[in-house]
């Protein structure tokens, strides 16, 4: 899986690896592969039009998701990990290694 490939194509600093991520990209077979953005653009590879697409437009979660902003996300996740004495997951979406090694290294060990 290719996540946010649309950064990959228009930021400069990606686009030296570009060819080799769409080298290992197509190794894979269809059905065990996919690119993923919110923002897709026209792609100058042939082979990308042959992909299966699906737009996800209309989502629905099936159960209530909490949308929490927070400007101390460490103090965030200790909190509500702490309140939900392991009965409920936490998903957290963070684009930063530093900050997500962070918050992996300020839980508890048992976790």
């Amino acid at each position: 899986m290719v996540d946010e490939i649309d950064m990959l194509q228009s930021e400069s600093s990606y686009r030296p690896n570009l060819e080799i991520v769409m080298d290992y990209y197509f190794r894979f077979n269809p059905q065990n592969r996919c690119l993923l953005t919110a923002t897709i653009k026209n792609f100058s590879n042939p082979n990308l039009e042959k992909e299966a697409r699906f737009d996800l437009t209309d989502f629905k979660p099936k159960r209530n998701i909490n949308l929490i902003h927070t400007d101390n996300i460490n103090g965030l996740v200790k909190q509500k990990n702490e309140s939900s004495n392991g009965e409920n997951k936490i998903v957290i979406a963070y684009n930063s290694i530093l900050q997500i090694l962070s918050i992996i290294n300020n839980l508890s060990t048992d976790l």
